[in-house]
């Protein structure tokens, strides 16, 4: 090398050889999915009203003073009980347009934790999981919208022949246990039992089967039920509910009930959940009495009813309870002078089942009160 020759240039001791790895690809965490579009709130419900015995208070009143008798410990949460105003049976609830707010925890969160077999309202419809696109409406146009929903909801009650249904829903038992004496007799082996059993020896929907000359003349015995032992939903260690059931001896009032549910849910009303109606009372439910607080974080009392379900699971609270209505009421109970619930539910209209003198007069009250065209 002569002194003229540039001198031997050095590798970068930085330079990684060329067999070293390539660095890790850095794993970016996968987007969250799109939120699920929020259920329509909860704002009417259908049921059997309860409240006008004279005997329920007395006997929701004697059962607050028996178990603060026999259970000093329990403590049971003010505005827990129920007064009788607020006792019902629900049919079904219903999610309407309503620009209404009140009662969003007393009425919504009511049903979610008492009507565990039943929900209301459409859920929101879109494609790829997305909630449709809410177009912004005027005051005008949704009070339209609101009384649109609620006049169609009160036209199926309106149009329901209840008379008929509660006939119908007797008729049940009556075929079943002539079919049961039929094949008493024969043994089961009569060519006619088989007749009777393909054409209609008992109805597939014996509760909508139209009604013959002979029967629309045939008294028909009122539906009369009694309050009788109580239940709890959920664990009886940890409840926040606590019920009465209704019992019909007359086997009627759930076939009934069924049925008249079932129009609201072929006509969009209530969603079908495919499950058992189950019909109660509530007389206790500590959503409206919530803990506030860091330790309660707003959430309803717990509390062990077992000894009390032990000492009076079959007590008998009103016997031959006239169920004669049929109404559709506002979520969330009156509150007055204080105590919550005591003026009851807003009822937006009902039926009697069997015609009343003075069923015609109270439609038409409620009807002028809320201006509901027909």
């Amino acid at each position: 090398m002569t002194t003229t020759d540039p001198p031997p240039r050095l590798l970068s001791t930085h330079l990684l050889p060329l067999t070293a790895a390539p660095p890790p690809l850095l794993l970016l965490p996968a987007p969250p999915p799109p939120p699920k579009p929020k259920k329509p709130p909860l704002t009417h419900f259908l049921s059997l009203p309860l409240h006008h015995s004279p005997h329920l208070q007395p006997a929701l009143d004697l059962l607050s003073s028996d178990i603060a008798t026999h259970f000093p410990d329990l403590k049971i949460p003010k505005h827990a009980m129920r007064p009788a105003e607020c006792v019902h049976l629900t049919l079904g609830v219903l999610s309407l347009p309503s620009r209404r707010k009140e009662g969003k925890d007393a009425g919504d969160e009511e049903m979610k934790t008492v009507f565990e077999h039943a929900s209301a309202g459409a859920r929101a419809e879109g494609e790829g999981g997305r909630a449709p696109a809410v177009e912004e409406k005027g005051e005008e146009e949704e009070e339209e919208e609101e009384e649109e929903a609620v006049q169609k909801a009160v036209r199926i009650l309106e149009d329901l022949d209840l008379e008929r249904m509660l006939r119908n829903a007797g008729k049940e038992d009556t075929q079943k246990q002539e079919l049961e004496q039929k094949e008493a007799v024969t043994g089961g082996n009569d060519a006619a039992m088989e007749e009777d059993r393909e054409n209609g020896g008992v109805p597939i929907d014996p509760v909508n089967e139209p009604m013959t000359g002979v029967e629309e003349e045939e008294a028909l015995e009122p539906l009369r039920i009694s309050l009788q032992g109580l239940k709890t939903m959920g664990s009886a260690k940890k409840a926040s509910v606590l019920y009465i059931s209704p019992v019909d001896h007359t086997s009627r009032l759930h076939r009934f009930a069924e049925a008249v549910r079932q129009h609201f849910v072929d006509a969009g009303f209530i969603v079908d959940e495919k499950r058992d109606l189950k019909l109660h009372a509530t007389i206790l439910n500590t959503v409206y009495a919530r803990r506030k607080g860091r330790k309660g974080n707003g959430r309803p009392t717990q509390l062990d009813l077992r000894g009390v379900l032990e000492k009076w699971e079959e007590r008998v609270f009103v016997e031959e309870l006239a169920a004669d209505r049929v109404v559709l009421c506002l979520m969330g109970a009156k509150e007055v002078d204080g105590v919550k619930g005591a003026g009851g539910y807003e009822e937006v209209a009902g039926r009697f089942i069997t015609p009343s003198p003075s069923s015609a007069l109270i439609m038409a009250r409620k009807e002028s009160e809320l201006q509901v065209i027909k």
